[in-house]
């Protein structure tokens, strides 16, 4: 994630310096994962510039489960570059995808039992892998499982907004923070953060971290790497009422 001193990670009135949005690209590409995962609002406002909630029909017919596209699942072992997957969490089928790879890397969406049938059948139609998570709400503990065993990952970077950070937070499923410190005080208030956790299942006490390493980057960046040293949390379904 990247934020400001405050926390805040939406980037609009930053005015960062070159260098400095170059860092997030360049320390994304050092961790060197399998997968990298953002919530529906990042997809479809920033990612696909959808002003508007696709709509599509309740009534069709499609089969019940997972939907693993041909080009889907674990690649065997071989020659063949290990692909790496965007994972989408999209529980309401809100966005219109565009196709089957999201900046070239394999797209796979995470949705529930409420999204329309008519969505599921143009995930089909697009060759786009999806699992379902759960009813209403997804189960992230079984749902990475599911990735590992499908699709071989088993490092997966995630990578906002501030809910769906804040749900694997709240779920015991976070073993480390990279943060990107960027030289902005925000304060703007109500505004996401690098973790907002639903009041219904915010612990009494905090997360605490142990600092692994921290080093400058170009741009007046700080790059800080933290290992979670307590995961006490119940693993868990978590709503994510305002990212669905």
């Amino acid at each position: 994630m990247m934020g400001s001193v405050d926390g805040r990670i939406l980037t609009e009135r930053w005015s960062l310096s070159a260098a400095g949005e170059a860092q997030y690209e360049a320390v994304h590409a050092l961790h060197r994962a399998d997968a990298w995962m953002c919530g529906r609002r990042t997809f479809q406002f920033d990612f696909q510039d959808q002003k508007r909630d696709a709509v599509y029909g309740r009534k069709g017919k499609v089969p019940p489960g997972d939907f693993i596209s041909e080009y889907g699942g674990a690649t065997k072992r071989g020659k063949a570059k290990k692909p790496v997957y965007a994972i989408a969490v999209d529980p309401s089928g809100k966005v219109r995808w565009e196709s089957n790879k999201m900046r070239g890397d394999r797209l796979v969406v995470l949705t529930t039992s409420r999204a329309p049938l008519g969505y599921l059948a143009d995930l089909r139609a697009k060759s786009i892998s999806y699992l379902i998570g759960g009813r209403s709400t997804i189960d992230f503990a079984s749902v990475l499982v599911r990735l590992h065993r499908l699709f071989g990952i088993r490092k997966l970077m995630l990578e906002g907004g501030g809910s769906i950070n804040g749900a694997l937070l709240a779920a015991g499923l976070v073993d480390e923070l990279s943060l990107l410190i960027c030289p902005f005080a925000d304060g703007a208030p109500g505004e996401p953060t690098v973790f907002d956790i639903a009041k219904d299942v915010v612990d009494e006490k905090a997360t605490a971290l142990q600092l692994i390493s921290a080093k400058i980057r170009p741009g007046d960046v700080v790059w800080l790497l933290y290992r979670v040293r307590a995961r006490n949390h119940r693993a868990r379904r978590v709503s994510l009422a305002s990212a669905s």
